[in-house]
């Protein structure tokens, strides 16, 4: 075999390999859904309102500190967690 054919065979032999690799990666990767077949759970009734399914501590009178970069990040923080456990367990909130 002259050196043209090697190269050529070598070729088409990683790419064969290539090939293989990138389909195991899919299989193994599923690309399906993660949820095995199951519905989504849905999120029903008053959930303003809800009680907590965790005991949370009641820390009427402390204070609790909070970090963010600032901007909408803080807002959505303040929004989405800090205001909701104020709510739920008496603390008051600072911004650090």
């Amino acid at each position: 075999m002259d050196r043209w054919t090697r190269r050529a065979s070598r070729r088409r032999m990683c790419a064969s390999l290539s090939a293989v690799l990138l389909a195991l990666t899919a299989v193994a990767c599923g690309g399906g859904s993660t949820s095995k077949g199951q519905d989504e759970p849905q999120i029903t009734g008053d959930v303003e309102n809800a009680e907590p399914v965790l005991g949370l501590p009641d820390l009427t009178g402390q204070t609790i500190v909070i970090n963010t970069w600032g901007g909408d990040i803080a807002d959505a923080t303040v929004t989405s967690l800090a205001e909701p456990f104020e709510a739920a367990t008496g603390a008051k909130r600072s911004s650090g």
